[in-house]
């Protein structure tokens, strides 16, 4: 005898109340571009119940008081519907273990929809429905229906930077086959392909994370300490930034910690002094503005959160292959300690310095 069916809008209200997801679902970052996404655990018949997009529910004029003020990563969590003619936002930004926030945006094949449900107190909930059969390992994706979102609106400059190749494209081709290929619980990376250098003997590696392309920095346990911590805390979803490398996962083994990034596809490095170099074709004036502003933009996130760089050099400034820049490589950061920090300025010759007397004339004049 086939057990009965539930129906689909009762299973919503079930879950509603309870105030949790069903267990058929987990996060996973897909790229670098969309973030972290839903994917299904065990095969969905179509018009099955899916997830609630929770979050705290209010006017939409609030809403959209809260959207002028959010950064765009926040703002993209806001979710604005109207119900029986008055305007409502659900604001899904805050940290929570609620999956259905991070559903992501098709509006060519999407594979659900979502329906309003009223609970007994008369209050809606969005709640999204299969609308096609969904298979195990498969993406749940809704259509936002907003024809202004940012992503559906790409110029011809972005689209052909989306579809050109990555440099590293060799590098992967086969990766999981050649000698030096090693596994870490999702992780795989080859040891004997190395992309970069980092600070304290630290190598980059290129690597596969729920197989998306990443780069994994490989550091010996006894000096990661403090990095590992940084680490831990930047890729919390309570960190919020939009140009710093925020690490993915951060893995270990017996002797080596494992930081697990977006994979990034030259440095600032690279553009100041390779006169070859592809991308310095579109080094204009605006651009380097462009630069200076995202860098600022960065340190200013990065200070927000009372965290010192503290190794801030060419090296370390990544730029995607979409030309997005990132603060990387926080192996000598340290949180802001107000005991140990001179805010004003002295010269080295105040503190107790020994001054060059030796300054070549051309180096005054510059």
């Amino acid at each position: 005898m086939r057990p009965r069916r539930v129906c689909p809008e009762k299973e919503a209200l079930k879950f509603i109340a309870s105030g949790k997801d069903k267990d058929i679902f987990q996060k996973k970052f897909m790229s670098q571009e969309k973030g972290y996404g839903v994917i299904a655990s065990r095969n969905i018949e179509a018009g099955e119940f899916l997830l609630e997009y929770a979050g705290r529910h209010m006017a939409g004029s609030e809403g959209e008081a809260l959207f002028k003020e959010y950064s765009a990563e926040d703002a993209a969590f806001l979710y604005f519907y109207s119900f029986q003619g008055p305007f409502y936002c659900v604001d899904g930004s805050k940290d929570t273990e609620r999956l259905g926030r991070f559903i992501n945006d098709d509006h060519i094949k999407p594979n659900s929809k979502i329906k309003i449900i009223v609970d007994e107190q008369k209050r809606p909930h969005l709640c999204a429905f299969a609308t096609t059969k969904i298979t195990a390992g498969e993406e749940i994706m809704f259509d936002y229906g907003d024809p202004d979102c940012p992503w559906r609106h790409k110029t011809s400059t972005s689209l052909c930077r989306e579809i050109k190749e990555s440099r590293w494209k060799n590098s992967f081709e086969n990766l999981d086959l050649k000698p030096g290929m090693m596994k870490i619980d999702d992780l795989v990376i080859n040891t004997e392909i190395k992309i970069a250098n980092g600070c304290k003997a630290a190598e980059i590696f290129p690597g596969l994370f729920h197989n998306c392309k990443v780069a994994v920095k490989r550091v010996a346990k006894h000096i990661s300490k403090i990095e590992m911590e940084m680490a831990n805390f930047l890729c919390s979803e309570n960190f919020k930034a939009e140009h710093l490398l925020k690490p993915i996962a951060v893995l270990e083994d017996t002797y080596f910690a494992y930081f697990v990034s977006p994979l990034c596809e030259y440095n600032l490095m690279e553009l100041i002094e390779n006169k070859d170099f592809p991308e310095r074709k579109g080094l204009t004036e605006h651009r380097r503005l462009e630069i200076c502003q995202e860098l600022l933009q960065g340190l200013q996130e990065l200070h927000s959160h009372g965290i010192l760089h503290r190794d801030l050099k060419p090296e370390n400034i990544l730029f995607d292959i979409n030309n997005k820049m990132y603060i990387a490589d926080f192996g000598a950061s340290r949180k802001l300690d107000l005991a140990q920090t001179t805010f004003s300025w002295s010269s080295y010759e105040d503190v107790g310095g020994a001054c060059n007397t030796n300054t070549r004339e051309n180096q005054i004049s510059r």
